[in-house]
């Protein structure tokens, strides 16, 4: 499956759009945008962080842990949830910015 695929995947079964992609990857808009669209990717390192971020995600869309996201939370308030999720999430990332 594409990376591509899997965003797509996301955005569909997990509620989410390509703004709340963005804050979860914590990526600029017009970045996910392109992932999203044209299946572009980050390449190296950043890849290996993209990576293990999207298996989170889709991980937590199978386990329905926050996601999909509530229809509840209108589009005022969905950028302090998408936060506050990847907040109490960020535990079970890989670290990639350790000290050398």
């Amino acid at each position: 499956m594409s990376t591509q695929s899997r965003l797509k995947a996301c955005m569909k079964n997990g509620r989410m759009t390509v703004a709340d992609l963005a804050l979860w990857f914590d990526r600029s808009y017009p970045t996910v945008r392109n992932w999203v669209q044209f299946g572009t990717a980050p390449h190296g390192p950043r890849n290996e962080k993209f990576l293990a971020e999207l298996e989170l995600l889709e991980k937590l869309i199978r386990k329905r842990e926050g996601v999909p996201v509530p229809f509840e939370v209108n589009h005022f308030d969905r950028p302090a949830y998408i936060e506050k999720l990847r907040h109490e999430q960020n535990s079970r990332l890989p670290r990639f910015d350790t000290a050398r």
